[in-house]
């Protein structure tokens, strides 16, 4: 429960800006859209009585593509533009079953009229319309690696989160890339035995693995490698109830991520280290900052 309000926003947005930080929104569309659902009924393809959702997951009920639906995106998005006014707006793009559009008629009568052959293809054209939209009022939209395989033929940044070879995929369409592949950036992933480690996600991440992250692909020309924006360590907080919770799952695995993305390749050296992280831990314990000790 809960909401940001305009003047929370913008005293976050401050507040990071004063430490040289730039907070990207992002708005997930069309998947994971239950809430505004639950809000606006209206904007599915099956009528029902939507409700938040309290567990994680993926539903099929996703926006629907209607010009209603791209009025209230296109709304919220100019207030979003407001309230951040950084270069960059994620709009998500990840985990869209088609299920509601393969039975709906405002999608499949979509589908017709844009000379679409698929309903993934309905999601490249979702995509695609909104990104443009952000381009016309001077913005850069970022979405998910799965936009690759929707059509999608501007020239949008993609993060690249389920596979880091999609990387690859993604420069030689001549895209940005923000690479976060949840084997090795997933901060919200167990970092050792599940048995002994506090409520995580599914899998496990160690603090060895992320330092041998290597965010350099091999066989890139100097254009496809210049178009890498760099890294990001993913946190999504479904189990995490406590600050506590949260620094202990950040740390020490964030400044292995660190080390990874600021240091030149061949300084990188595991052993070396580790022998240097006794010292930071040192310092997050001056800070009582929550961190996981190294078995």
């Amino acid at each position: 429960e809960g909401f940001y309000s305009q003047e929370d926003i913008k005293e976050i947005v401050q507040y990071a800006k004063d430490r040289y930080i730039t907070v990207i929104p992002e708005i997930d569309m069309p998947g994971h859209m239950v809430a505004a659902l639950a809000a606006y009924p209206e904007l599915a393809c099956k009528a029902g009585n939507y409700r938040v959702l309290t567990y994680w997951g993926i539903s099929e009920d996703i926006l629907c593509p209607s010009e209603a639906t791209f009025e209230f995106v296109e709304n919220v998005l100019l207030e979003v533009m407001e309230l951040f006014p950084n270069e960059y707006i994620h709009i998500g793009g990840d985990e869209v079953p088609t299920t509601r559009w393969e039975n709906s008629d405002i999608a499949q009568q979509l589908m017709i009229k844009e000379g679409l052959n698929s309903e993934d293809e309905i999601q490249g054209y979702f995509y695609e319309r909104v990104s443009d939209f952000l381009a016309e009022h001077g913005r850069k939209a970022i979405g998910w690696d799965e936009i690759q395989e929707k059509g999608i033929k501007n020239k949008t940044t993609v993060m690249v989160w389920r596979n880091i070879e999609n990387t690859r995929v993604a420069l030689e369409n001549g895209h940005q890339a923000i690479l976060t592949p949840a084997d090795f950036t997933y901060l919200n992933y167990y970092q050792g035995n599940q048995s002994t480690e506090p409520l995580a996600q599914c899998c496990m991440v160690t603090l060895e693995k992320v330092y041998h992250f290597e965010p350099i692909l091999d066989e890139l020309t100097e254009v496809q490698q210049s178009l890498i924006l760099g890294a990001q360590g993913s946190m999504w907080t479904e189990y995490i109830k406590t600050n506590k919770h949260l620094e202990y799952m950040l740390s020490p695995r964030l400044l292995a991520l660190s080390e990874v993305l600021w240091t030149n390749h061949e300084l990188k050296n595991w052993t070396v280290f580790q022998q240097k992280l006794p010292l930071h831990t040192e310092n997050l314990e001056k800070l009582n900052f929550s961190y996981r000790k190294s078995n």
